[in-house]
């Protein structure tokens, strides 16, 4: 009976843990969205890249388990049912991923994840979803690259993706990267350090 009981718990804990861990992989955090991003890249696997495209069925059950009007029920139930509107977004994430693809490989970029990346969450009251914008910064040699995604939407399964490229960053980018804002404010106080040593050293 001991035995048994004993052999209960290690069950139970073990599916607790198992559950446990089945929850953190299925929360589609930003930077997990980018992760995936890359394995696609890396691994050839445009599977995975089109996984994460917005589509008919995740937009319904969205729209019956958000508090919409009717109308914008109707606008979002008629966008997803308008197969040429749908075939031009596909496409369009097609070309995207295969131009991933050949910048990554042009590059030579190894495989690697992210531990984090930048962004930004919004609300957008024209379709009334959740958005998010992505800059995942690659350093690469003496060379610095943003993997960019811009108006992925909250659906019933977390992130699924508008638009993904990888650029050269430039002043079009509205986010301060951590290191950046660290190194800025490292600079601003050793300068104030700078100034108080040489306002004692006057007073002396």
């Amino acid at each position: 009976m001991k035995n048994f009981l004993n052999f209960t718990i290690v069950v139970f804990i073990a599916g607790l843990a198992h559950y446990g861990c089945q929850s953190k992989k299925e929360i589609m955090t930003p930077t997990n969205l980018a992760n995936i991003i890359l394995k696609s890249v890396f691994d050839k696997d445009s599977t995975l890249f089109l996984d994460r495209l917005f589509n008919k069925e995740r937009s319904l059950q969205t729209l019956k388990l958000g508090q919409l009007s009717d109308y914008v029920i109707e606008q979002e139930t008629a966008l997803v049912n308008n197969e040429s509107e749908m075939k031009i977004y596909r496409d369009s994430m097609s070309f995207q991923y295969r131009e991933l693809v050949r910048k990554f490989d042009s590059i030579g970029l190894k495989p690697f994840v992210f531990d984090t990346v930048d962004f930004n969450n919004y609300f957008n009251g024209k379709r009334p979803f959740y958005r998010l914008a992505v800059d995942g910064w690659i350093y690469h040699g003496q060379d610095t690259f943003v993997l960019k995604i811009r108006d992925a939407i909250l659906l019933v399964d977390g992130w699924n993706l508008g638009s993904v490229e990888l650029v050269r960053p430039d002043n079009s980018l509205k986010f301060i990267r951590n290191k950046d804002l660290r190194d800025s404010l490292e600079k601003i106080q050793n300068l104030e350090a700078e100034k108080r040593k040489t306002d004692t050293t006057h007073v002396q």
